[in-house]
C-alpha cells in the first residue's frame, strides 16, 4: 500500500454534479456516483480518499431532488398569472388599435366629405402591416359615422366591437358561440 492517497473520481464527479443544478438530471447522477464513491474509499483500505465530497455530492443531489415539487408548484402558480398578464395585454391592444382605426377613419372622411370608410382607404393613417396577427377586421370592414365596426384578436378568439368614436361597447367571446 503507498503513503500517497488518491481522491476518488467519483467523488469529485458527485460533488461538481451536486453544484451543477442546470445539468439535467445531474442530481441523480450525483447521488449515484456519491454512494459508489463511499462504498469505493471505504473498500481501498485506506488507497482511495474523498469520502467528505462524495458526502456532499449526495447531500446536494437530494437537496436538488426535493427542490423538485418546489420548483413544480411555483411554475404551477405563475403559468396563470402570465397568461393573465399576456390577456390583458392584448385586450389593452385592442382597445387602442380600436381608437386608432376611428381616429384614421374619422380623418379620412372628413377630408373626402364621406360618412363611411373601409378599412382598405385608411392606409394613408395606418402602417402597412396595421393589421398583422394580433389585430384582424371583423366581417364589417367598414366605419361609418354612426354605426360600429369590429376588431378579432385571434389567439384569445374574442371579437371586439367598437363605436365610431373608438370606444369599446362589446367583447364578444368566438368559443362560446
Amino acid at each position: 500500500m503507498s503513503n500517497k492517497q488518491k481522491t476518488s473520481g467519483l467523488a469529485i464527479a458527485s460533488l461538481v454534479l451536486g453544484l451543477c443544478f442546470f445539468i439535467p438530471f445531474g442530481f441523480l447522477l450525483a447521488i449515484i456516483f456519491g454512494f459508489v464513491a463511499l462504498s469505493k474509499v471505504k473498500d481501498s483500505n485506506g488507497e482511495l480518499k474523498g469520502k467528505g465530497l462524495a458526502i456532499s455530492g449526495i447531500v446536494l443531489g437530494f437537496a436538488w431532488l426535493a427542490m423538485i415539487p418546489i420548483m413544480g408548484l411555483l411554475a404551477a402558480m405563475a403559468i396563470p398569472a402570465f397568461q393573465k398578464v399576456r390577456e390583458t395585454s392584448l385586450e389593452k391592444m385592442m382597445a387602442n388599435n380600436g381608437r386608432i382605426i376611428s381616429s384614421a377613419a374619422q380623418q379620412t372622411m372628413l377630408e373626402n366629405g364621406t360618412v363611411s370608410v373601409r378599412f382598405d382607404d385608411l392606409s394613408d393613417y395606418l402602417q402597412p402591416d396595421f393589421f398583422g396577427s394580433t389585430c384582424l377586421p371583423g366581417e364589417d370592414t367598414t366605419v361609418e359615422v354612426n354605426g360600429t365596426f369590429e376588431l378579432i384578436e385571434p389567439s384569445l378568439q374574442r371579437l371586439y366591437v367598437f363605436n365610431a368614436d373608438g370606444n369599446l361597447t362589446e367583447v364578444i367571446d368566438l368559443n362560446y358561440q
